[in-house]
């Protein structure tokens, strides 16, 4: 589900910093440089802050890092010495790939460098080809041979991808999948059964939005050596299509999507595995079918992968519920490759899992895995080649996001971030592993009962053992690499060797830079600077913890209204509550949120203050932090919100009579909810809500709620539709036309209970709008609306831009 009301500014603008002055109690600038219409307006609007050049690395076995500023890609030389007047120096590669694309009589030079800058970052060595897409052709180049068309009608093509040797292309059409070879153009046609309801190496709604990733459709997978192809068929049969009105077209006619709602029968998937060794010289064999779900057993394919070590094909299998984890390794080249597929790993959880991250692969043919069982927090850990033992490399209390293998390095180094003992910072660590390690040493590592097996809590639980062997294992405490305070949003190199830095905190914009992953060459190098453009400086936000009924802290980030000392204590002030509160996303870090952060920072200057708090399912402290809510969305999330309404209400500058709140996707069922269950809020904001976990799709609302049928009270529990008529305050709902993941029909179902109930509320509907709103006029409208909305009922005023 995603996040609410986030409107990006790009482009950029300059200005010099300016003292501030008071004009009464409030603290004003010498310019109001801060309106909606300098936020919002599609032509008006101005960017603050300049917006940061794009980077890419290349290089397995040496790092190379690209930077793009406008349409032409440059080399950052890492080599250069620290006191060198320019480290971005020309990249001819560029430069040579422009001039190929250019050899064909419909592109000029001047229009293939806007071409091959957008396709640079599908490359992983300089010596690659990519796919260039010109109207209706696609288009083969790399620096080294010239253009060449591979189709001039290739408008159905979709997500044409090249194996990682360059030989092989892979495509569907119409929804089958073909593979082409790319020197001779030969094309075979692998799958003929595609219809409406059979997909073949595409993914159906369900599987992209809450497995594979919004907006990624692909389901093929080639082999490091361009051999094998896996596949996803998704057959869609048996679930029900949903139709979308759209008011723009004819006779209202939308888009149709085939929609699981919870308890519904759910998208079958099956792996399929192509042998291409002869595809030059031979029809292709019909596939292998490794996994194949059915009504009976509704697996779910979570995750398909290659080693790119061993050339075997990995792959992650769940339950319906989505309570287990199941880590199988298939090698292509036996004899038999469906019997002799094992399972590497199972895992299960007292509550549910979640779809898992990319394993990262080790040269001894083992793998890093990120997991959180059983500890509850997300551990990384090693697993030997056989999946017989299995190692925590990481401590347990570290909350562990991303990771890469630096495996130029001996002992060889794991990067990650993680934070510090607290979700609101994010920060790159490295320690060292050795791979293999045969040595039985129960003692060694970062805990004293680490590696005795599934029993004793510590490890990955596997299907052929647990006991220590031959697992890589950490032999270091972890080496803080990135020190500043606040948010590192981190890119590493193939290699592992360096990473990519983008430094924020809440109330300074990003910066770029690049570091060595050596543990003691961490000096960061400057790349580019996103200085916050604004005459007067924004304030800096407050995070703290408010104490929960549990005990424990509910992150907490306050910005706090631009008022005098003085006024502080004289009078009280508004405050604008900003929720989400779904499992494991948190809103509260310390990073920079572009035009989010400086529309609070518009609301302080009017004497308005936000507070934005998560509740112990959404902290991000841990995994296992979320697990109580299961089977009851709303409970304990209202519990903890109305926690921090009373830590609110305690506050001398706060009027308790002027607290409103605002939310929107999950953090519009949290509003709603908030709303009907209390009377904490004068006014509220609802955008894309869930207004009945019935109505939404089955892998996400199932894997929190179990089954409808086994969970009647825990849904109606949980419906805001049941409680239309206990709301209290001012209400404001809005949606998307033909928002097919939250559809419209929630918030109209809420505004009919509302209607029967005899309470008054107000309605905004975007046409043509799905669940963000990203039309430029749509979105001034809608910070319009909704600015207008909270000033009058905080502080009885209209907007003024």
């Amino acid at each position: 589900m995603g996040l609410g009301l986030v409107i990006a500014m790009p482009g950029n603008s300059r200005g010099q910093q300016a003292e501030a002055k008071v004009e009464g109690n409030v603290v004003s600038e010498k310019r109001n440089e801060l309106s909606l219409e300098r936020l919002y307006h599609p032509t008006k609007k101005v960017d603050f802050a300049a917006e940061l050049p794009k980077s890419h690395w290349i290089g397995r076995d040496q790092s190379e890092l690209l930077i793009r500023y406008g349409n032409r890609w440059s080399r950052f030389d890492l080599a250069v010495e620290p006191n060198a007047k320019s480290r971005v120096k020309p990249w001819p590669v560029f430069d040579r790939l422009c001039d190929q694309l250019a050899t064909l009589s419909e592109i000029d030079r001047e229009k293939a460098e806007p071409l091959i800058a957008e396709a640079v970052p599908s490359m992983r060595e300089a010596t690659d080809s990519i796919i260039v897409r010109s109207g209706n052709s696609v288009i083969t180049v790399s620096a080294q041979t010239p253009a060449s068309y591979l189709s001039r009608d290739g408008s159905t093509w979709h997500d044409p991808t090249l194996d990682p040797t360059g030989r092989k292309l892979a495509y569907t059409r119409e929804g089958d999948l073909f593979v082409m070879d790319v020197a001779t153009n030969l094309t075979r046609r692998l799958t003929h059964d595609a219809s409406e309801t059979l997909l073949d190496g595409i993914l159906d709604w369900t599987y992209q939005e809450e497995i594979y990733g919004r907006g990624n459709f692909r389901a093929f997978w080639f082999s490091p050596d361009g051999h094998w192809l896996a596949m996803l068929r998704i057959d869609i049969g048996e679930v029900k299509p949903y139709v979308l009105a759209e008011s723009k077209h004819d006779r209202n006619a939308g888009p149709t999507v085939r929609y699981s709602k919870a308890g519904d029968p759910i998208p079958h998937a099956s792996l399929l595995l192509w042998d291409l060794r002869d595809f030059a010289s031979r029809e292709v064999p019909q596939a292998k079918v490794l996994v194949q779900s059915t009504s009976q057993d509704e697996l779910i394919i979570s995750g398909v992968w290659w080693h790119d070590r061993q050339n075997k094909l990995v792959y992650c299998i769940s339950d319906r519920q989505q309570t287990y984890r199941e880590l199988r390794m298939a090698d292509p080249t036996s004899h038999d490759v469906v019997a002799t597929a094992k399972v590497f790993l199972r895992e299960e959880s007292p509550a549910w899992v979640e779809p898992p991250a990319s394993p990262a692969w080790l040269p001894s043919g083992g793998l890093i895995w990120r997991s959180e069982l059983p500890s509850g927090k997300y551990r990384l850990y090693s697993i030997d080649p056989d999946g017989r033992s299995s190692y925590p490399i990481t401590p347990n209390d570290m909350h562990v996001m991303n990771f890469a293998v630096s495996s130029r390095s001996s002992p060889l180094r794991v990067l990650f971030t993680a934070d510090r003992g607290s979700s609101q910072g994010h920060y790159v660590y490295q320690t060292t592993i050795r791979d293999p390690i045969v040595r039985q040493d129960s003692t060694a590592g970062l805990d004293s009962t680490a590696g005795r097996g599934p029993s004793s809590g510590q490890g990955p639980s596997s299907g052929l053992g647990s006991k220590v062997g031959r697992a890589a294992r950490s032999s270091d405490i972890p080496i803080l690499m990135t020190t500043k305070p606040g948010w590192h949003d981190v890119d590493f190199a193939l290699d592992g060797q360096w990473f990519t830095d983008r430094h924020s905190t809440s109330s300074s914009p990003p910066s770029l830079s690049v570091q060595s992953s050596e543990a003691d060459g961490g000096l960061a190098i400057a790349i580019e600077n996103q200085a916050l453009q604004t005459k007067t400086p924004i304030s800096k936000p407050e995070i703290f913890s408010i104490k929960g009924e549990n005990g424990e802290g509910l992150p907490a980030m306050l910005v706090m209204p631009r008022v005098t000392e003085a006024a502080k204590t004289a009078q009280r002030y508004p405050v604008v509550v900003e929720v989400y509160g779904g499992p494991g996303t948190p809103t509260v870090r310390d990073r920079w949120r572009g035009t989010t952060t400086l529309y609070r920072e518009w609301l302080s200057r009017q004497g308005i203050a936000t507070l934005v708090v998560d509740n112990r399912s959404s902290a991000g402290s841990s995994a296992a932090a979320s697990w109580p809510v299961q089977r009851e969305l709303g409970k304990y999330e209202f519990a903890d919100l109305m926690t921090s309404v009373d830590w609110l209400k305690r506050q001398p500058w706060v009027d308790t009579e002027r607290i409103a709140i605002r939310g929107w996707s999950f953090g519009g069922f949290m509003t709603l909810y908030a709303m009907t269950h209390s009377d904490a809020f004068v006014a509220g904001i609802a955008g894309g809500a869930v207004t009945d976990w019935k109505e939404y799709d089955s892998f996400y609302t199932e894997r929190y709620m179990g089954l409808p049928a086994a969970n009647a009270n825990g849904y109606e529990a949980t419906s805001v539709v049941r409680r239309a008529g206990q709301l209290s305050g001012k209400l404001l709902l809005i949606h998307g036309e033909i928002d097919d993941n939250v559809h419209p029909a929630c918030t109209l179902r809420m505004a009919d209970a509302l209607q029967q109930a005899g309470k008054d509320f107000e309605m905004m509907i975007y046409p043509g709008a799905g669940h963000a709103v990203t039309d430029p006029n749509q979105k001034w409208h809608l910070a319009k609306l909704t600015d207008g909305f909270l000033r009058r009922h905080l502080q009885g005023k209209t907007t003024e831009n």
